[in-house]
Parts: C-alpha cells; sequence; structure tokens
C-alpha cells in the first residue's frame, strides 16, 4: 500500500517518537481541564496540591495549588 502524501489514522499509545506523552503536551498542553477538589497534600518540599477528578479520567490528578486558574 502506497502510503506517501496519505493522510492516515492512528492511536497516540502507538507513536514511536517522539514519546506519547510528550506529543499529547504538544497538542493539548495548553487546554484547560475542569475538576472536582477531593483532597490536598504536600509535597516534601512543601510544595501544596489539590487531588482533583476529573470525569472521564480513572484516576485523580494532583495539581499545584499555585497553578488553579479559577473556581467555579
Amino acid at each position: 500500500m502506497e502510503l506517501q502524501n496519505r493522510l492516515v489514522n492512528f492511536r497516540v499509545c502507538d507513536v514511536h517518537f517522539p514519546e506519547p506523552e510528550r506529543l499529547l503536551v504538544e497538542l493539548f498542553g495548553q487546554h484547560l481541564l475542569q475538576g472536582r477538589v477531593t483532597g490536598a497534600t504536600c509535597d516534601s518540599a512543601g510544595g501544596e496540591f489539590a487531588i482533583v477528578e476529573i470525569e472521564g479520567i480513572d484516576k485523580p490528578v494532583f495539581v499545584p495549588v499555585d497553578h488553579i486558574l479559577g473556581v467555579v
């Protein structure tokens, strides 16, 4: 099958270069996410993090409190 100059479909998890994580950051790194804070924690250096549940994501994410851009 000739692929040169053709549009193709593939999954992000199948990308080998750059790393899939890097690809997602480049594509969506500036997009805003919204979730519900379910707790808080600190790291060993004293940084404060909100524990946030996002609909559609299996595990909660940890976001530095000073990086939260708004509260609804």
